[in-house]
C-alpha cells in the first residue's frame, strides 16, 4: 500500500512538474487552463501567427533555455524565408510585366494600323484573342 501511494505522489509531483514547465497536463495530454501561457509556448504561438518581431528568450533550466534559443534561430530563419520570398515575388513580377507590356504595346500598333492595314481576318482573330480589360483594344 506505501508504495502505491508512494508512486502516486511521485506521479502527481511529476505531473505537477510538467504542468509548470510546458503548460502540459499528463492526464489529459493537453494544455492546462492557466491565465498566463509559458514564454515557449507564447513565443510558438507569436511565430505560428506570423509576427517575427522581438528576439525570443525563454528563462528557466538549460533545456527551456535551448529550446528559447532555437526558437529564436526559427524566428530569425523565418525572417530571411519571407525576405528571399518577397524578393522572389518582386522579380517573378518585373519578368512577367515586361512580355506583357510588349504584347500590349504590339497589338495596340496592329490597331493602330502602323504596321498596315488588317484584313478582315486578322481583324477578327486580333479582337477573339484581346481581351478588352487587359489591353485597350478597338475594334
Amino acid at each position: 500500500m506505501r508504495a502505491r501511494a508512494s508512486a502516486l505522489s511521485a506521479s502527481c509531483g511529476c505531473s505537477s512538474l510538467l504542468r509548470y514547465r510546458w503548460g502540459y497536463s499528463l492526464r489529459s495530454g493537453s494544455p492546462s487552463h492557466r491565465q498566463t501561457d509559458p514564454p515557449a509556448r507564447q513565443a510558438i504561438r507569436r511565430l505560428g501567427a506570423g509576427e517575427f518581431e522581438g528576439d525570443i528568450r525563454v528563462g528557466g533550466p538549460a533545456d527551456l533555455k535551448y529550446l528559447g534559443s532555437r526558437l529564436d534561430w526559427l524566428r530569425q530563419r523565418l525572417i530571411e524565408l519571407e525576405q528571399q520570398k518577397r524578393l522572389f515575388l518582386r522579380h517573378v513580377s518585373h519578368e512577367l510585366k515586361t512580355p506583357l507590356t510588349a504584347l500590349r504595346e504590339g497589338s495596340e500598333l496592329l490597331a493602330e494600323g502602323t504596321a498596315g492595314p488588317l484584313s478582315s481576318e486578322q481583324r477578327e482573330n486580333r479582337r477573339k484573342s484581346c481581351s478588352r480589360r487587359a489591353c485597350n483594344c478597338s475594334s
